[in-house]
């Protein structure tokens, strides 16, 4: 049934063997229990609705924006997401195995109801308020959760931290000060998952270009191994450890900010070939003690 158009209902029933469904552009109804798997290769962008009774589903349709909705009450007992997939779990419903494939980045659950374990191997958007009992996957700290999923049995926490009151600003001739907060405790201990990674460039038609230490040139970037490189507004100064003059714990909503300076003594690490007219461009990014990555802030001067 490849041209078919419109809706194709599959009735209840039970059916031996696998299912292979090519109805690119038809909506597909599944009532039916499958003893084998049941191949979804393509189906038209509105919507596959799964009402069988534990089945095996493998979704392979590579159109972007494809919808796949459990029914109501329905338990799956696998979803594998070969490609992305907007897939809906209502609050009655479960998915018992759902793996999101290396080659589904984007795929996204609106899930109210219940997945035992999440299996991803590529960015991953959860949201709504159902529940995620466990998580795993090479991918597993790219899965994004929203505020009302709830996380539970050993799982970590999903949700990516994020920057806020991001600026950008200068106070002297190519003096550089960035600040921002960040929504989480952060523990810069060299033993913590967690950093926060400041990346300078400069930016001169169009092109950006990483500025250098001096004398390594190495690419400047700061993060936590470099001594009391954050400071907060009380003159307390946020690294690794040293001894009693940088904290390793970083409270949540703390402003903290950073400079360089290339012209000042104590940032003398900073080749000065990129002062004059350049623009400066910044970006940050922080890790949580979770070990979850936060969008990229970037923060360009002269704004």
């Amino acid at each position: 049934m490849p041209n078919a158009t419109g809706t194709i209902t599959l009735d209840a029933g039970t059916l031996t063997g696998n299912l292979t469904v090519n109805t690119a552009n038809a909506t597909f109804v599944n009532n039916a229990t499958v003893g084998g798997t049941v191949f979804i290769n393509n189906v038209s962008a509105n919507t596959w609705n799964e009402n069988g009774v534990g089945n095996k589903l493998n979704f392979n349709d590579p159109d972007a924006g494809t919808k796949l909705v459990i029914g109501a009450g329905k338990t799956v007992a696998s979803l594998t997401l070969n490609k992305p997939a907007i897939v809906t779990i209502p609050a009655t419903s479960t998915v018992t195995d759902l793996t999101v494939a290396s080659t589904a980045t984007g795929a996204s659950i609106n899930n109210n109801g219940t997945v035992t374990i999440l299996t991803s191997n590529a960015a991953t958007t959860v949201v709504g308020n159902g529940t995620v009992n466990n998580t795993a996957g090479t991918a597993e700290s790219q899965i994004t959760v929203g505020e009302d999923v709830k996380v539970e049995n050993g799982a970590h926490e999903t949700i990516a931290p994020l920057i806020s009151e991001g600026y950008i600003n200068s106070d002297g001739p190519n003096r550089i000060n960035v600040g921002f907060k960040v929504n989480e405790d952060i523990d810069l201990s060299l033993t913590s998952k967690a950093d926060i990674v400041i990346s300078y460039f400069t930016v001169e038609n169009g092109v950006e270009t990483a500025i250098k230490t001096t004398p390594a040139s190495n690419n400047l970037v700061k993060n936590k191994t470099w001594a009391g490189y954050l400071n907060d507004l009380n003159g307390n100064k946020y690294s690794k450890s040293n001894g009693n003059l940088y904290s390793n714990e970083l409270v949540k909503d703390t402003l903290v900010i950073t400079t360089v300076d290339p012209k000042y003594a104590n940032m003398a690490y900073v080749n000065n070939e990129w002062v004059g007219n350049s623009a400066i461009r910044v970006k940050v990014v922080v890790i949580d003690n979770a070990g979850n990555r936060s969008e990229t802030l970037t923060l360009n001067f002269p704004n």
